[in-house]
């Protein structure tokens, strides 16, 4: 069990993490060798840029990549630039499956967390892992940058996010929303990644 809720105190949890301060890009890239991958957000709106895309450079290491991306404008650009894979670029889910879909910082970003993590299944078949990735609430340059100057709160944070997560709430809120659908699923994985500055959890559905 990776996350044990107090019965002493109602407000405090423990949970077992397997990395601390890995490298995304390398954490990634053992993970998904010689599987079939789905790469959500893959477009990095609005800040493409090709030196730093984390899909080109998944695509170097792995030829059964794909990206999925719901900004269809730089999806097609990415298309044209003849940088990756003809057929792997989609704005809409793909009607296939998968042995990883990879999620990285993007979860933060939908409007409907429910909806969103319910959506995953159609792009699953029995043993599929699923990584999810956040931005870390709690990591310590992050609230240093956070403070009151005078009668306003100065807070760092991309404009397009709509949610905080923790090492405890992202998993949390994946295996809150699989109860509710009756749903069942087994966490691999939960921990954090870039010096503690993203947290992730890795689960399969259990009931494929």
């Amino acid at each position: 069990m990776l996350i044990q809720r107090s019965a002493g105190d109602f407000f405090k949890h423990r949970v077992q993490i397997q990395n601390v301060s890995v490298r995304r890009l390398e954490y990634f890239k053992k993970l998904i060798d010689g599987k079939s991958v789905l790469h959500y957000g893959c477009a990095d709106w609005p800040i493409f840029t090709e030196s730093r895309n984390l899909h080109l450079n998944l695509c170097k290491f792995s030829d059964q990549v794909d990206g999925l991306d719901t900004d269809s404008t730089t999806i097609e650009k990415m298309r044209e630039s003849g940088l990756f894979r003809e057929g792997s670029l989609y704005d809409t889910p793909p009607d296939k499956t998968y042995d990883f879909l990879l999620i990285p910082e993007t979860i933060e970003h939908v409007n409907n967390v429910e909806g969103f993590i319910t959506s995953l299944k159609h792009n699953c078949h029995e043993g599929t892992q699923i990584m999810i990735t956040a931005p870390n609430a709690f990591v310590q340059s992050q609230l240093d940058e956070m403070k009151i100057q005078g009668d306003t709160y100065l807070e760092t944070v991309h404009p397009d996010h709509n949610y905080w997560f923790s090492i405890y709430t992202l998993p949390n809120v994946v295996e809150k929303v699989c109860n509710t659908l009756n749903w069942d699923i087994t966490f691999d994985e939960i921990g954090f990644l870039e010096k503690c500055s993203m947290v992730y959890c890795l689960f399969r559905f259990a009931n494929d």
